[in-house]
């Protein structure tokens, strides 16, 4: 899963800086695109708050659409232990926490205590829209460094679909970047030098 499809013609800058000031378009985007789904919407369906348990956090259950609970994927922690990963502090801010409004978790990810890469998540019901102008932001922030260009949607039997954009463009990221969406969860991962196997297989066991 580590194709060379050489760099996209896509619209093309030279400085990172611009990146940035995408990030007001790309808020702006968001919330129209929350706001029109809003009103176009009868009904919506809101989290249901249970009480505090013993250890004082609250326990928040998905939303249910048509009578069966989304399903929230494998547990990130058990996951990370699974394949033997530990995660801390990010020192680094993720492309995800500067554009998408909704809190963004964001870990450094270590293999027998060497740098593998890092993970940005959130959770929302948004997450297909915040996809979609996260790429068209992305598209006007390449520069003509990018390669390795990858953006699909994977259908797998008996799996959940995924939306996948990878690629790498120094003028973004020292790492190799991948964007995923699936279910209702949108991740960011970044590659250190030689772990690619490493994050392709955490990718993959997180979007069972």
């Amino acid at each position: 899963m580590n194709p060379d499809y050489g760099a996209a013609t896509l619209p093309i800058v030279t400085s990172y800086r611009t990146f940035l000031v995408t990030g007001g378009f790309i808020l702006a985007l968001l919330l129209l695109g929350v706001a029109d789904a809003q009103l176009t919407k009868k009904t919506l369906v809101m989290p249901e708050v249970t009480a505090p348990d013993s250890t004082g956090a609250e326990t928040v259950k998905a939303p249910i659409e048509g009578g069966v609970e989304k399903q929230s994927g494998p547990a990130i922690e058990s996951v990370l232990e699974k394949l033997q990963m530990t995660s801390g502090p990010a020192s680094e801010a993720s492309i995800l926490s500067r554009v998408v409004p909704d809190a963004v978790t964001t870990w450094v990810l270590l293999k027998n205590g060497d740098r593998a890469g890092m993970i940005s998540f959130v959770d929302s019901p948004n997450v297909k829209t915040y996809f979609i102008a996260l790429k068209e932001a992305l598209q006007k922030s390449f520069s003509p460094g990018l390669k390795d260009l990858l953006d699909e949607t994977q259908e797998r039997e008996g799996k959940p679909i995924r939306n996948i954009l990878t690629f790498f463009d120094p003028a973004i990221s020292e790492e190799r970047t991948i964007f995923v969406r699936v279910r209702e969860r949108l991740y960011e991962f970044h590659i250190a030098k030689d772990k690619d196997g490493d994050i392709f297989a955490l990718v993959d066991a997180l979007t069972e």
